[in-house]
């Protein structure tokens, strides 16, 4: 069972070690240094197999796909309209589009599931966690008029790769809040009081 389990698991950290940092190559070709760091810190999370990085990474692949399909269209139609060739182009676009999407699939089918294999019980609760605190930043920094994250002041343009240390901080938080002792959830009544001394 050991040998067969790297095999169905093999198309996930192939894939997405492929279609990660292409995401973060073209990023660097915009300038965007921060968007850049976001998707090879997916990457990084790619080895250590957390269950709860299974569902985070599926949306970053979704959101790559949604990325390579924006930007195909826009290339497409830039070389239409100048009379260019946009056969090659076009082939290169459906390609990382289809890796991203291979990439997807099989983070969300059976081979992820094989993959992302550690700390299951509390895999749904902490992927969730991240989702949301990566999600709601994300919404704060796009709407808030001025640069509402310190990293964006201090080095502007590095809000994403700020926002992903949050969200591996709240897991770390949450990770810690369902520490179980003897079958029950104890880890709350000593982390708690320590987080809220933190803030104040």
């Amino acid at each position: 069972m050991r040998k067969i389990i790297p095999v169905l698991a093999a198309p996930v950290p192939l894939l997405s070690a492929l279609a990660l940092p292409l995401l973060a190559a073209h990023e660097l070709r915009r300038g965007d240094f921060g968007m850049c760091a976001l998707w090879l810190a997916m990457a990084v999370l790619l080895p250590f197999r957390r269950a709860w990085a299974r569902p985070a990474l599926a949306v970053a692949l979704g959101w790559g796909a949604v990325i390579w399909t924006r930007t195909g269209v826009s290339l497409l139609q830039f070389r239409l309209a100048e009379g260019g060739h946009w056969e090659r182009p076009g082939a290169i676009m459906a390609g990382v589009l289809l890796l991203t999407v291979a990439a997807l699939v099989a983070t969300v089918l059976r081979p992820g599931e094989v993959w992302f294999d550690r700390g299951r019980e509390n895999g749904a609760p902490l992927g969730a966690v991240f989702l949301l605190t990566t999600a709601a930043l994300f919404l704060a920094r796009s709407k808030a008029p001025f640069p509402i994250l310190l990293a964006d002041r201090f080095l502007p343009g590095s809000g994403p790769a700020a926002i992903v240390l949050f969200g591996l901080y709240a897991v770390w938080i949450g990770g810690r809040m369902l520490a179980t002792e003897r079958g029950k959830r104890t880890g709350h009544r000593t982390w708690r009081p320590r987080i809220w001394a933190l803030f104040s």
